[in-house]
């Protein structure tokens, strides 16, 4: 018995030191650091504690999300590493180690996660008094946190996208879908309504931004509400939510950004909370069951067209939905077919009488426009026939000029500049060269869609959360009038959003990343336990937005485009807690 353990401790020691020999490769920690020996002793106790609780119901989860999180590892850091040493012997030797030790401290950590009891999370007691008003107070609440970011910022932060929508509304420009075209008729509804009381554009368009704000503490306490009443947490859990909406000043910052992200964030956030209604106590019967189907196509309908990816969001639980449900397939079909058709019918045929104009294809390939653009900025033999094809497209000599690593719009207004048409013409062709070129320089495809998804798929990122402001420059006089100023105000704004740079823990909750992994832990946790897959469908929302920002995120540094599934991680999180 004892000679087992020996072997056991020597193993966990064995595994700690790979893994330790791994973590300093990766973050460049010297060698001599005491930090060497803090971690060493810190990894050793936690293998020695996981492998003593023994393995989940299902061991599979965990290997298959530590190997996804080394292969991100992998993707992000290990490049620079390896480039510092030129003996080829050397580099394997050291991707080795730091392959094998993160994969051991991933499965560790899964198995530490799995172990972890989540019957706290929920009421104890049968019959506790239940807080009746919490969706109410959750609202104001808030709302009393977002008010003052919305004063400071009066009438509101718009960059170019929504001065473009406000001059469709004005006139000075035609009507577009390339950003939502129900986004901008909601702006325009509120200038109008505004204009009945004044012609102050400032005042009109600011209405706009208080029902944005109003609308985003509502989906808040919905939320709350709906984690409180259907998955019964504790009310000191649902205030620890709520401290996360309303205190948190980058949910107060988004929720007065004049984008159509944050409606959209909103309603993924109500069709989360039927999602969790649907698993939690089935799928909608008795005296509501019209109403609640007809609430399901609203949103479904509303999330579908507020943005490109919610279209795709929907489709993805459709036929999740047509799988898990299968028996109850009439009622399905009443809560998918109406939002699919009616969709198809806007996007077609309304559109096209309307005379609204569409998004082009460049705007839908910025991942594999970027992959070529780096083949292209870092002089890769390509054979004429397709330098031929690219020529078509657009002028390649300006690629130097204009290639950015984590900024593909860029590119995107090269070949806008160019032949767009020809890629519409000749898709077949255009992707068999992209294609091609993928095959002959994989490196290069992967860095460069590293280098636009990085901050999706890894926490730790150089940009800012919170900082914008102001009114991008405009012709129809709409400025930034703030009606709470002083140095007081600057000063105090400055601070709350510099904590989330300089205090841990906390500031991991301002990284995009961050709530990536979330989402992969969680996931692994569900899976981890048999009975419990169906929970999968609350997380669908959050890991379909995330998909198809692998394929299609234009910049790398912007919060907003992540900001529609980190809202979603309290359902992630919840989803995966079990009562003991």
């Amino acid at each position: 018995m004892k000679n087992n353990q020996n072997k056991g401790s020597v193993t966990y020691l064995l595994y700690a030191f790979i893994s330790v020999w791994a973590l300093m490769l990766t973050y460049k920690i010297s060698v001599r650091s005491p930090l060497s020996v803090l971690l060493m002793g810190g990894l050793f106790c936690l293998y020695s504690y996981t492998s003593k609780k023994g393995r989940p119901e299902r061991l599979w989860p965990t290997v298959i999300s530590s190997a996804i999180l080394t292969f991100v590892m992998l993707i992000v850091k290990a490049y620079d590493i390896l480039a510092e040493y030129d003996n080829r012997l050397f580099k394997a030797g050291f991707l080795c180690i730091i392959t094998a030790g993160l994969f051991i401290l991933f499965c560790h950590l899964f198995l530490l996660l799995t172990d972890i009891g989540t019957g706290w999370l929920f009421e104890k007691k049968e019959g506790s008094p239940e807080m009746k008003n919490i969706m109410l107070f959750s609202f104001l609440v808030c709302l009393v946190f977002y008010l003052p970011w919305f004063l400071y910022s009066f009438p509101g932060i718009f960059d170019p996208d929504p001065i473009g929508q406000i001059e469709q509304v004005l006139g000075i420009r035609p009507w577009s879908n390339h950003h939502p075209i129900i986004h901008t008729l909601l702006i325009g509804l509120f200038y109008h309504i505004g204009g009945i009381f004044t012609e102050s554009i400032n005042i009109r368009i600011g209405l706009y931004t208080f029902f944005q704000m109003c609308f985003f503490a509502f989906c808040a306490s919905v939320v709350i509400s709906t984690l409180y009443k259907v998955i019964k947490l504790r009310r000191a859990v649902c205030m620890a939510v709520l401290a996360f909406y309303a205190a948190v000043p980058f949910m107060a910052v988004q929720s007065i950004i004049v984008c159509k992200d944050v409606i959209f964030a909103g309603i993924v956030m109500l069709f989360c909370c039927e999602l969790t209604r649907i698993v939690y106590e089935g799928l909608p019967y008795g005296k509501n069951m019209v109403v609640r189907i007809a609430y399901f196509n609203i949103l479904g309908i509303l999330m579908s067209l507020f943005r490109s990816n919610g279209w795709y969001v929907f489709l993805l639980i459709a036929a999740v939905f047509a799988i898990v449900y299968l028996k109850e397939w009439k009622k399905i079909l009443f809560m998918l077919l109406p939002v699919i058709v009616t969709v198809c019918i806007i996007k077609g045929p309304v559109m096209t009488a309307c005379g609204v104009e569409q998004p082009d294809m460049a705007e839908a390939l910025h991942v594999p426009e970027q992959q070529i653009a780096r083949v292209l900025y870092y002089h890769r033999d390509i054979s004429p026939a397709d330098r031929a094809l690219l020529e078509e497209l657009t002028d390649i000599s300006r690629v130097d000029e204009l290639y950015c690593p984590w900024f593909a719009d860029n590119i995107k207004e090269l070949i806008r500049s160019g032949n767009p048409e020809k890629l519409e013409q000749n898709k077949g062709a255009y992707f068999r060269l992209w294609l091609r070129l993928g095959i002959r320089y994989p490196v290069d495809y992967i860095l460069a869609w590293k280098d636009l998804t990085e901050n999706i798929i890894y926490p730790e990122g150089d940009y800012d959360i919170a900082v914008i402001e102001g009114v991008y420059p405009n012709s129809f006089g709409l400025s930034e009038k703030p009606l709470i100023v002083g140095k007081a105000a600057v000063k105090l704004r400055e601070l709350a959003i510099k904590l989330g740079s300089v205090v841990p823990v906390y500031g991991f909750l301002w990284s995009m990343g961050s709530y990536t992994w979330i989402l992969l832990l969680t996931a692994a946790k569900i899976l981890s336990h048999k009975g419990r897959e169906k929970r999968l469908i609350i997380l669908i929302p959050a890991a379909a937005i995330i998909a198809t920002l692998f394929l299609a995120i234009p910049a790398a540094r912007l919060f907003r485009y992540a900001f529609s599934y980190a809202v979603l991680i309290p359902f992630c999180v919840c989803a995966a807690a079990e009562k003991e």
